[in-house]
């Protein structure tokens, strides 16, 4: 992962996204909770499918709503409904605890990642400079419930 974009171009390290996965030993109510993705079903794990397609941290407290840390799908398993599913996911359990919306920060640059989530019903609220990285603006999105 961190030598893919945008990891790689804001010079995130695999520390910091090992991190961001597995958070050992904050027991906020802020702490990310972390999945990994893989192809459903039981026919995938019987046919030898079970390989891991991403990842996904969420932290579930964040303005009335959860957070969506970091996802990230391979590239070979992107395009197939992984991404989605891992979205589909985060809005049931939102639904299902009561929240008014999700959130997510994407890169300025980059506009794939950012058509991703306007598709799934996310709109841009604001724009922050230098959140990440200095010179590097993040998208804030949100996608009312």
């Amino acid at each position: 992962m961190a030598t893919l974009d945008p990891w790689a171009r804001l010079g995130i390290a695999a520390e910091g996204l090992a991190a961001t996965l597995s958070p050992a030993g904050d027991p906020s109510l802020y702490a990310p909770v972390a999945f990994g993705l893989r192809q459903a079903g039981v026919e995938a794990r019987l046919a030898g499918q079970d390989e891991l397609l991403g990842a996904c941290a969420i932290r579930p407290r964040f303005l009335n709503g959860p957070y969506l840390a970091l996802l990230f799908v391979r590239p070979a398993a992107q395009s197939r409904g992984t991404g989605r599913a891992a979205l589909a996911f985060m809005e049931q359990e939102a639904r299902r605890s009561g929240a008014n919306g999700l959130w997510v920060s994407v890169s300025a640059f980059n506009d794939r990642a950012f058509a991703f989530y306007q598709r799934f019903g996310f709109a841009e609220v604001g724009l922050v400079p230098d959140l990440l990285r200095e010179g590097e603006d993040e998208r804030l999105m949100r996608k009312a419930l």
